[in-house]
């Protein structure tokens, strides 16, 4: 559920910003084990979360945190794996006017 309130005031529910964060952050995580999946890491689990910056009603900005569990998987393939995903995924790719970063955790 999303309205007016819950952008700009205290309703209840998520506002579109939120909406778009939660997307980049599902999408990444699904490119990100599927990159990992063609080197051949197996992840126990994939957990990210998305931030996105609006300044002057513009969105500018959306920070990826990644935690990632691979016990014995090469660390430089795992962060191979997520530079692609965090370029190649289709919300990084339509947001692609943002500046995206990505704090990676390897588990």
């Amino acid at each position: 559920r999303y309205s007016f309130g819950t952008r700009f005031g205290d309703g209840v529910g998520v506002n579109p910003e939120e909406l778009i964060a939660a997307a980049h952050a599902s999408c990444f995580s699904m490119a990100f084990s599927a990159q990992l999946g063609e080197r051949e890491i197996t992840p126990e689990s994939v957990a990210t979360t998305a931030e996105v910056t609006m300044e002057n009603l513009t969105l500018t900005k959306s920070h990826l945190t990644t935690t990632v569990t691979a016990p014995g998987a090469d660390e430089a393939k795992i962060r191979e794996a997520a530079e692609a995903a965090k370029a190649g995924c289709p919300i990084s790719k339509a947001l692609s006017s943002l500046e995206i970063t990505l704090d990676l955790t390897i588990a």
